[in-house]
């Protein structure tokens, strides 16, 4: 009865302690020893000690999991021995659990362990008191003693209670916190998914013996494991390189505590993990810095971010190999695993291609287009490259995204770009780019491409040396790979690198282990580029779909859009009119398509529908250009007339935009009420093609709009309230910019750089801060006036903003800033501080030598500079330094006069060398601000060279034929008048007496015979032939280069004053000199097809007048021979299958032969197909 009695009174204490029902009865011990406080349980087996069973560590999937596995050990290790019997009694009671019924409690138990860690000393009074109730509160928990009944009683909700009693009983929530235990917190909540249990965590690390040496290298890790879990940006790269650390330590840890270590061993481990250790701490102290920046300046300075953490990710590899090399430890256990995952590291690091959009490639349009690709992949083929070509809208990039998904399907692609979205991207890394595609589609690559990251960095390393380490060895080192990949490359045409890129892949040995395949519009661009280089090629023409497909893509549309007819729903009648205005152009359908959908539109979709159908026209590049019609419509209705201002100020500024803004910061920048820029951007969706409208951001132009709508902005056709000058736009960026760096930037300053951070700042300022000099050196000269106005100490603020923007490594270098006497000195020194050595910064490198040499020109350093920047950019010949520092003119330009030299010909030398470079460039990738920046150096190399001086005759003549250049491209009339003036000085200058007059009178004739064609002035013939023929007597010889060039020149001049005079005299004449001018070029001459087209067209010319059938028959003749020379759909076949057409048809008239008739339709037909094939440049 006693015994019976005894146990009611326990169980009455318990109840007061737990509010369970009355009948429920607890097995408790009778005593307690005042020395530990530990309860001695009745009726179970002790708990085992701690250090009882240890084992080896094993490694587990999860870094996170293991890194928090051996840090636990630690903690637990070091812990007061009370505690441990705690823990000792959960798991105890844990492993009891047979059927799990007390996990959720046990865990709450576990968990309150670790907050008692948390307080630190353990050996107060409160503290033991708190853990002899614990002690009270697991022995009513004993499994052992529990039915089920009990178990439903005893809910996770109840201990928690109980807990938190004993909590604020003993006031241990404001005890002082342990360090290493509010780590170890904070390590379990970071590194355990919702799916692993704290006690599983405990379980496992009380089994672990880890040693010692090791330790601080865990904690390391755990530092960095922190910084990443308080970072609100770059989550990911931060990740990685914790990844990388805990996968390497976790390795580490397997191999230290492997018992067949001799003590020599354990030696050299424990010597070189304290020095892997100090660099690990250093990179987790420099990872908290960037993990506790603000989230604005964490935007802001992105880029330089990005630059940081690959920083990091360099010095941790570095220390990881350096351990490896002085420990001679290579981790064997799991070399395989732990590679494969650094491996990937490394491959995600890699440049990631932006997303580039939905595939909307409408079924069963192209499939025999795609049919040839395989085709040819498959063939046993020396062609490397298929070139696939055509004009704007016709889908070549839709095209593109197919075959990608195809090929990815297919295990045959390599990689895929869409070079739109990467215009000015560096070669390297777009070959990075794809490189990354490989590697995920083809891990048998990986270790190939990670060991090419590790190896190649863009300062030492050439576009040939990343074509062979990240493609070419991958790619052939394949097992077992029956089938070549292939590459695709849409818009290559696009991309100013596309010279470059593929001058180095001729370059590659053969057999190359991969086909290319390239898109693009300019036929004559490629086709030379790919024959002067010698990459062996196969041409396919993307021509414009047929009026069925534009007929299945209407009615798939107009079903699936839902679009309100209000009862006028398009019948078919409609619907072939929209197929034939498409002219066969899929971007044209998608156009008008967009157009019935715009809900802001003021007419109903069947009132819209028949605005565009009475608009009429064909195709692009018709008389009527109906697709720039359907984008001169869509503007003229997005937005009411008196606000077409705004709307022509927002698409100027997005054509010159470098980097996206938020639309607030975008709206104060231009000084635009945001309502209205919000208005302007929605509606403007009716015209985009790419990109996220919702995204609450202003996009570049060319990241949201087709290639085919900003032309369209930019032709000269285009009325003034939607046309672009893109000079103009820049000029005007850069006053926007201007005007936030002139409000003065010195409060800026002070508050970032005295806390010793990067800069803090808003988007728009950032954004002005880095891109108002580009701006400037983009547009027209006068810009130069407006960075001139900038006081040298806002220009000084600026350019301590602007370095950690662009070149984070300049951090500690902004001293040498100080003392610069003007702002071109200042801009000098910024140039100097940034370095040449980075491709990431070269471009402003060269921004800041551009301006600071405009600023002041006098400056030769500063020139020699930009040279040197400008070759290193590719730009130029690589004997283009030398050039400029030699003194030389070409033979030609040697007057009989001595030298006069001035103070500055060797800048006026560079000046010129300067233009020739940036005109080199235009001819190679049609930047028209090239050529405008080319005029920009002619004309002040002219400025520093006086009349007296004998450069000064060559100097003017350069400056005409740029000139005249930028005229041919851009038909401005001034160019032409500009050009003409220049070469008459020129000719004034050089005497009869002077080796160079002959060119120069050539040069003048050209350029007033263009004015002739152009303005119908008969003066201007008369000159131009008057000239050639004293051209002739100067240069009397037919050896004579000169001589044939005037002598052909002459031949175009008479024909064209013959023609419009019906003088059979000058006709008579220019059939002469046009059968000279073919003879001189004999069979194999490469312009031998000019030649004989030239003498062709006189003797039409000639019928015309004399009606002589023999001159018909010999144009047709001449005019065969010539197509048999040149092949392929190039413009000038379509200019000789049009003049034979022609030559036919008038014999066909003359003489009524059926069969000529029969030709001249035949050849008309080929050229429309040629025509459709090639791209309009």
């Amino acid at each position: 009865m006693a015994s019976k009695a005894k146990h009611r009174d326990h169980s009455d204490k318990i109840k007061s302690l737990l509010p369970l029902p009355s009948h429920r009865l607890f097995r408790v011990s009778n005593s307690l020893s005042p020395t530990n406080g530990v309860p001695t349980e009745v009726d179970s087996a002790p708990p085992a000690p701690l250090s009882s069973s240890r084992e080896a560590f094993q490694k587990t999937e999860d870094f996170r999991r293991d890194i928090a596995r051996l840090h636990t050990a630690y903690v637990l290790r070091e812990s007061p021995e009370d505690l441990k019997k705690l823990i000792e009694r959960i798991l105890h009671i844990h492993h009891g659990d047979d059927k799990h019924k007390l996990t959720d409690v046990l865990e709450t138990c576990i968990g309150f362990c670790v907050e008692l860690i948390a307080c630190g000393d353990l050996n107060s009074a409160d503290s033991m008191a708190a853990v002899n109730e614990f002690h009270m509160l697991l022995d009513q928990i004993d499994p052992w003693s529990l039915d089920d009944a009990d178990v439903t009683q005893l809910t996770t909700g109840v201990v928690r209670r109980q807990i938190d009693k004993i909590k604020s009983n003993y006031k241990l929530c404001d005890k002082a916190r342990s360090t290493k235990a509010l780590t170890l917190a904070k390590v379990i909540d970071i590194a355990l998914g919702p799916s692993i249990a704290v006690l599983s965590l405990i379980e496992h690390a009380t089994s672990l013996a880890p040693v010692p040496w090791l330790q601080p290298v865990i904690g390391q890790v755990v530092n960095l494991l922190q910084a990443v879990s308080q970072t609100r940006s770059n989550y990911n790269g931060m990740m990685r390189i914790a990844a990388t650390a805990g996968e390497f330590v976790a390795s580490l840890a397997v191999i230290s505590s492997a018992p067949q270590h001799t003590e020599e061993v354990q030696g050299k481990l424990e010597i070189s993990m304290h020095q892997f250790s100090e660099a690990l701490e250093e990179i987790a102290n420099d990872c908290h810095k960037l993990s506790k920046r603000s989230t604005l300046s964490r935007m802001i300075q992105q880029t330089a971010l990005m630059d940081e953490l690959q920083a990091l990710r360099e010095r941790l590899t570095t220390a990881i190999q350096l351990f490896q090399n002085e420990t001679l430890v290579h981790i064997k256990l799991d070399a395989d695993s732990f590679n494969t995952k650094f491996d990937f590291a490394l491959l995600d690091n890699l440049p990631c291609h932006p997303d580039y959009g939905h595939n909307e490639y409408l079924q069963g349009t192209r499939d025999d287009i795609i049919d040839d690709v395989y085709d040819w992949l498959d063939e046993q083929t020396r062609d490397t490259v298929l070139w696939m070509y055509g004009a704007a809208g016709v889908g070549k990039s839709t095209l593109s995204k197919k075959l990608v998904e195809l090929l990815r399907s297919d295990d045959r692609l390599a990689g895929g770009v869409f070079l739109r979205h990467l215009r000015t991207e560096p070669a390297g890394k777009v070959v990075q780019m794809i490189s990354r595609q490989l590697g995920r589609m083809h891990p048998q690559t990986l270790g190939d491409i990670a060991q090419a990251a590790r190896k190649l960095d863009n300062l030492h390393h050439t576009l040939g040396d990343y074509l062979s380490a990240y493609l070419v060895d991958p790619i052939r080192n394949l097992p077992d790979c029956q089938r070549k990949l292939a590459i695709v490359i849409d818009g290559l045409d696009e991309w100013t690198e596309s010279k470059y890129f593929l001058q180095e892949i001729s370059r590659i040995s053969k057999p190359i282990p991969f086909k290319l395949i390239l898109t693009s519009r300019s036929t004559q661009f490629i086709e030379t580029l790919v024959e002067s280089e010698g990459v062996s090629f196969r041409a396919r023409g993307v021509p414009s779909v047929s009026d069925e497909v534009v007929k299945h893509y209407f009615r798939h549309h107009f079903q699936s859009d839902g679009i309100n007819w209000r009862g006028h729903d398009p019948d078919e009648e409609k619907i072939g009119r929209l197929a034939v205005y498409s002219g066969g152009l899929l971007i044209w359908a998608a156009q008008a398509r967009s157009l019935l959908l715009n809900k802001f539109s003021s007419r109903y979709p069947h009132e819209t529908l028949e605005e565009i159908l009475s608009s009429g026209g064909k195709i692009i590049g018709g008389q009527d250009r109906q697709l720039d019609r359907l984008y001169r419509d869509a503007l003229a209705n997005l937005v009411a007339r008196d606000i077409r201002g705004t709307l022509h100020n927002f698409l100027e500024a997005t054509m010159v935009l470098q980097e996206p803004l938020p639309m607030h910061d975008f709206a104060f920048l231009l000084d635009i009420p945001l309502p209205l820029v919000e208005v302007i951007h929605e509606r403007l969706g009716v015209l985009q093609r790419q990109g996220d409208l919702g995204s609450g951001t202003i996009s570049p132009a060319e990241h949201r709009f087709h290639a085919s709508f900003l032309e369209f902005l930019q032709s000269a056709d285009t009325e003034p309230d939607f046309r672009v000058n893109i000079p103009e736009a820049h000029s005007n960026m850069a006053k926007k910019c201007i005007q936030f760096i002139d409000r003065g930037l010195s409060a800026i300053v002070k508050k970032n750089f005295s806390e010793g951070s990067n800069p803090d700042l808003s988007p728009f300022r950032r954004y002005a801060i880095k891109f108002w000099l580009m701006h400037i050196t983009k547009g027209p000269q006068r810009g130069v006036e407006d960075a001139a106005s900038i006081s040298a100490l806002d220009l000084h603020d600026w350019a301590t903003l602007f370095l950690p923007l662009v070149s984070p490594k300049s951090q500690g270098r902004y001293n040498s800033l100080n003392g610069a006497s003007s702002p071109s000195e200042l801009l000098h020194k910024v140039a100097v501080i940034i370095g040449n050595q980075d491709s990431s910064t070269l471009a402003y490198h060269i921004q800041c030598l551009e301006l600071s040499a405009q600023l002041q020109p006098s400056n030769t350093e500063t020139w020699k500079a930009l040279a040197e920047a400008l070759r290193d950019e590719g730009r130029s010949d690589a004997s283009m330094t030398s050039s400029m520092i030699t003194s030389e003119e070409p033979q030609e330009g040697k007057a009989s006069s001595p030298v006069r030299p001035v103070a500055n010909d060797g800048l006026r030398r560079m000046l010129l060398e300067l233009g020739k470079s940036l005109q080199k460039r235009f001819e190679q990738h049609g930047i028209s601000t090239d050529l405008d920046e080319s005029i920009a150096f002619h004309k002040q190399a002219l400025e520093v060279c006086p009349p007296q001086h004998s450069a000064y005759a060559h100097t003017l003549a350069k400056l005409g034929a740029v000139l005249k250049a930028r005229y041919a491209h851009q038909s401005n009339p001034s160019d032409l008048d500009d050009a003409i003036s220049s070469f008459q000085e020129v000719v004034k200058v050089r005497t009869s007496t002077d080796p160079c007059r002959a060119s120069s009178l050539n040069d003048l004739a050209t350029v007033l015979e263009s004015r002739y064609r152009k303005k119908g002035q008969a003066k201007d013939i008369e000159d131009s032939i008057s000239l050639y023929r004293e051209a002739l007597r100067l240069r009397p010889s037919a050896s004579d280069a000169v001589h044939r060039r005037s002598l052909h020149n002459l031949a175009l001049a008479l024909e064209a004053r013959g023609t419009k005079r019906g003088s059979a005299s000058d006709l008579d004449e220019s059939v002469k000199l046009n059968r000279h001018v073919l003879e001189m070029r004999q069979i194999g001459d490469p312009s031998r097809h000019l030649s004989l087209c030239n003498l062709a067209y006189a003797l039409q010319s000639r019928f015309k007048v004399v009606r002589d059938g023999g001159d018909l028959d010999q144009a047709i003749t001449l005019f065969k021979e010539a197509l048999n020379l040149r092949k392929g759909p190039t413009s000038d076949r379509i200019d000789m299958l049009d003049g034979l057409a022609l030559a036919l048809d008038a014999r066909y008239t003359l003489r009524g032969g059926k069969v000529d008739m029969d030709e001249a339709i035949e050849l008309r037909r080929e050229r429309l197909k040629v025509r459709q094939e090639r791209d309009s440049r």
